[in-house]
């Protein structure tokens, strides 16, 4: 498999969400104990965040076929309308899981998502930065290996 920007694109996105699931779920669990749920297993938590990052990933996965050209166009999009769906589904998830009404569904879901969103720009930007520090010590070496 070449490294080429699409490569790349996508073993950061699998990486992330490797990263977020369990973090996701602490995050839930923390934020449906601070509404004082009845039930706050981390255990119902992971569940709800793993159905959600499948469902992302079927979402976005697609994107990853389409043309360089496109994948930049549109990559902001597809975030935006995945992250969305995400919260939205997450609404009736919770309310599923934890047996409670909209309103604390939506509050909880809305609070989830909005650490989860910071905490992913961290995440992102941190790994961003290392894969491009590690592409251009790659492109260092092979220029200096070419001289």
């Amino acid at each position: 498999m070449a490294l080429d920007l699409k490569n790349i694109l996508l073993i950061i996105s699998i990486t992330i969400a490797i990263i977020l699931i369990p973090l996701s779920a602490l995050v839930l669990k923390l934020a449906t104990k601070w509404l004082k749920f009845k039930s706050t297993k981390y255990k119902t938590s992971l569940g709800i965040a793993s159905i959600l990052a499948v469902i992302k990933i079927v979402l976005v996965i697609p994107f990853f076929f389409a043309s360089l050209e496109t994948v930049m166009a549109y990559s902001a999009w597809v975030n935006y309308a995945s992250q969305l769906i995400s919260f939205i589904l997450g609404i009736f998830l919770v309310k599923y899981f934890y047996n409670v009404n909209l309103k604390k569904s939506a509050l909880v879901s809305l609070i989830w998502t909005a650490i989860m969103f910071i905490i992913a720009i961290l995440i992102t930007t941190i790994l961003a930065t290392i894969i491009a520090a590690v592409l251009i010590a790659v492109s260092i070496a092979s220029t200096q290996a070419a001289i």
